[in-house]
């Protein structure tokens, strides 16, 4: 049966009982603080956590139209936001959960959970398994042209910072200018030749982020090796 150890940065750590739902509405998130948010509805029109088929679950059943819940994977790798009317799974190890804003962030660790998360796309449907030795043939092209693992980092950015809003590709001119890349060749090419390395064909445009995060391919460390040429985002940390 799997234990939930939860810690929110103005309450003790708590090891959840498992008939108990925790609510992460008004009074949870913020009565500690000492004023409420009045923009977090109180319960049961909030996001949850709860115990059912012997795992953890995020459930977002939330009815207010400003109730985003983001689940932010360990290490940095990516994030993945839950919609509302739908549920989020939670395996073992640590995550970060974000909710309502960015102001409310718990950590979760959950130990002896039954569930192994498969990878998925965006849509929700289940991304195909890319061919034998995929892994291996990407992290080979990585290491023989680089430049695909910079212009791709560049390219899925969003998936790889923290946030609440469902992550999208940038734009190509947005990549052209982080890059500092008058074309698209470098990004068109880098698309093409990591699709054939894992899948041996193109057309998985929208699994391609999602398959490189979920196999620690490509991971926010990535985004050090951006130079942010002609853009407003934050330069590299080159002292790492």
């Amino acid at each position: 049966m799997a234990r939930l150890i939860l810690y929110y940065h103005s309450r003790a750590p708590w090891d959840v009982p498992t008939d108990t739902v925790v609510y992460l509405d008004r009074h949870f998130l913020t009565e500690q603080d000492g004023a409420e948010d009045l923009s977090i509805s109180r319960r049961p029109n909030a996001p949850c956590l709860l115990h059912r088929h012997d795992d953890w679950w995020l459930d977002n059943h939330a009815t207010a139209h400003n109730a985003h819940v983001a689940v932010h994977t360990p290490g940095g790798h990516g994030r993945l936001v839950v919609p509302k009317r739908c549920s989020f799974q939670l395996g073992d190890g640590t995550t970060e959960v974000w909710a309502w804003d960015s102001r409310y962030r718990l950590r979760l660790v959950v130990s002896g959970s039954t569930y192994r998360p498969p990878a998925t796309s965006q849509d929700g449907l289940r991304t195909q398994v890319g061919e034998p030795g995929a892994d291996e043939r990407v992290t080979e092209l990585f290491r023989a042209a680089p430049i695909h693992r910079a212009v791709l980092a560049a390219h899925y950015r969003s998936y790889l910072i923290p946030g609440l809003e469902q992550p999208e590709p940038q734009g190509r001119a947005q990549t052209l200018r982080c890059m500092g890349h008058k074309t698209a060749t470098q990004l068109d090419r880098a698309l093409r030749e990591t699709m054939h390395a894992i899948w041996r064909e193109q057309g998985h445009g929208s699994e391609l982020p999602v398959y490189l995060i979920s196999q620690q391919l490509l991971t926010a460390v990535d985004l050090d090796l951006v130079p942010h040429v002609d853009c407003a985002h934050p330069r590299p940390h080159r002292g790492r």
